[in-house]
């Protein structure tokens, strides 16, 4: 163990190889929920599981609020005593009879025989659960951040990567934390409105992050009392099950740079929901994986903590860890697929990286070593 301002360093014994360039670049996040109810999920369609047709008489369920937003042609529609439904732009019902023209957009398939079917959504979803949500990252105009001076005002990105712009893709997805996969301080979350509905479970609202704005279809809310008076309606209470005391706080523009959901009590909300789908340590292609601050599941990975007296997000550390990244980076001609640098929730900075599963040629943790050393020499 090496220490620089409480530096620690995990590394995996397993190398790598691979290519890099590295450009620092602040991401602005946008998280979207995806576990949606979605009428085009024959899943949904109870007891045959298939997309209900035109002689079909379709039941919809208690206690939801949905959306339609497409031409629905049925028998029979039987809407709950305790629900919504709510048309878009291009929503319609039509009613048939078994004598219907031949013009219908959904007519049964030759054979079928009109049925009963029960929308019946899965659930419920968890706010916490990192699969129910797609992370969006918005990179600014690259002309942007061409200086080689490093501005004081850059946060060590929204919740940073340091990567490439044209490597920001789905491949890079897999080494962000477990714990910003899930709405951070500062986002903006949306939740779509399209065709079907959502109904999100949070069980512990004192656990959420204090959001930018939240969206509901093309409803924006940017204060919490306003989003405190959705969640009182009869909609919202529908779409959004809060288990207790309602602690959601939105607040535009407000703190950044620090997620916040790798401290503890959140983090073992976050794990508790998804350990149990983590890659078993004999399909994992190193020999010690490592689990880093933040993350659920075990990953083939060399992880850098850097730690200050200061308490809270320091600026001058992370223009140190910036600088000497891009020192190892032009002196050393060291290339990663990928590295991730954020905040933790105690104002520490860590540094992780891997590179992509199928890359042939290994490297070794000479990056995140020599990074280390040229840490300890600044000291």
């Amino acid at each position: 163990m090496v220490i620089y301002f409480g530096l620690s360093l995990a590394i995996s014994k397993k190398s790598y190889n691979s290519h890099f360039d590295l450009t620092p670049i602040p991401i602005y996040r946008k998280i979207i929920w995806r576990a949606k109810i979605d009428w085009f999920n024959p899943n949904n369609w109870l007891p045959l599981r298939r997309l209900p047709c035109a002689n079909d008489r379709i039941v919809l369920p208690e206690s939801y609020v949905l959306f339609l937003n497409h031409h629905l042609e049925t028998t029979e529609l039987v809407l709950p005593e305790n629900g919504e439904l709510i048309f878009g732009p291009n929503g319609a019902i039509k009613l048939v009879t078994e004598n219907e023209p031949e013009d219908l957009e959904n007519p049964c398939k030759d054979g079928t025989i009109g049925s009963t079917l029960e929308f019946h959504p899965e659930g419920p979803n968890s706010w916490f659960s990192p699969d129910h949500w797609q992370l969006m990252c918005q990179i600014p105009n690259e002309g942007d951040f061409i200086s080689p001076m490093i501005p004081d005002t850059w946060p060590i990105s929204n919740f940073a990567t340091f990567m490439s712009s044209n490597s920001w893709k789905q491949s890079s997805i897999p080494i962000i934390p477990h714990s910003e996969r899930i709405p951070c301080t500062g986002d903006w979350v949306h939740f779509p409105t399209n065709n079907g509905s959502f109904k999100v479970t949070i069980e512990q609202s004192n656990q959420v992050a204090q959001l930018s704005f939240l969206s509901v279809g093309s409803a924006r809310f940017m204060q919490s009392s306003q989003f405190d008076d959705l969640l009182k309606s009869f909609r919202g209470r529908m779409l959004f099950d809060v288990r207790d005391f309602n602690h959601l706080q939105l607040a535009p523009y407000g703190t950044v740079g620090v997620c916040g959901n790798d401290a503890p009590k959140r983090l073992k909300i976050i794990c508790g929901l998804i350990q149990n789908k983590c890659a078993h340590l004999d399909s994992l292609p190193c020999s010690d994986p490592i689990t880093p601050a933040g993350y659920c599941c075990p990953i083939c990975a060399s992880s850098l903590i850097m730690r200050s007296k200061i308490l809270g997000p320091n600026n001058l550390m992370k223009v140190t860890l910036l600088r000497h990244m891009q020192k190892v980076h032009k002196e050393n001609q060291i290339q990663l697929v990928r590295i991730y640098a954020h905040y933790l929730y105690d104002g520490a900075l860590q540094v992780v990286a891997d590179t992509l599963p199928d890359q042939g040629k290994p490297i070794n943790d000479k990056y995140i070593r020599t990074l280390l050393s040229n840490l300890n020499q600044d000291r």
